[in-house]
């Protein structure tokens, strides 16, 4: 504690007020006490917003828990959203119309009910998995953007 106390003064006594610079440390002034709190933060071991955002990076591993695991099924998944944009937005660059794509659980349904019937490709020649994968992942997408929006 010796050494917070010390860091603490040491700061007190020398650095100029980082928002109007005319005065020393003031704890009455916001931008002295938010100083003091980004000092206090690693001081006391309390993660900074950054650091948070990093430590969620490293545990959302999109390359090596996703990519790596299964790249053949992921370039299937591509596959499906290639085609399908073909199928439904001849002519134009890839991209999710979601006026076209409201029925998702039904969707990926009917692609599983016909794996499960022995079905392995859809008549455009793609995999009924990949085309329900596609459907779960606009499902998931969809879910997580609502979640923000009811959260903002």
């Amino acid at each position: 504690m010796n050494t917070l106390y010390n860091q603490l003064q040491q700061y007190r006594e020398s650095d100029e007020c980082k928002y109007c610079g005319t005065h020393t440390f003031n704890p009455q002034c916001a931008a002295c006490a938010g100083d003091r709190a980004a000092i206090l933060r690693p001081l006391l071991g309390i993660p900074t917003q950054q650091e948070e955002y990093d430590k969620l990076r490293k545990e959302t591993p999109l390359f090596s828990g996703v990519r790596a695991y299964f790249p053949d099924a992921l370039e299937a998944v591509a596959r499906v959203s290639f085609i399908g944009n073909e199928q439904h937005n001849p002519g134009t660059a890839l991209h999710w119309d979601r006026s076209k794509s409201k029925q998702e659980y039904d969707s990926a349904d009917r692609h599983l009910n016909d794996r499960a019937k022995g079905i392995e490709f859809d008549t455009d020649g793609q995999r009924h998995m990949a085309k329900a994968a596609w459907r779960c992942l606009a499902a998931l997408q969809k879910e997580i953007e609502n979640e923000r929006t009811d959260e903002g």
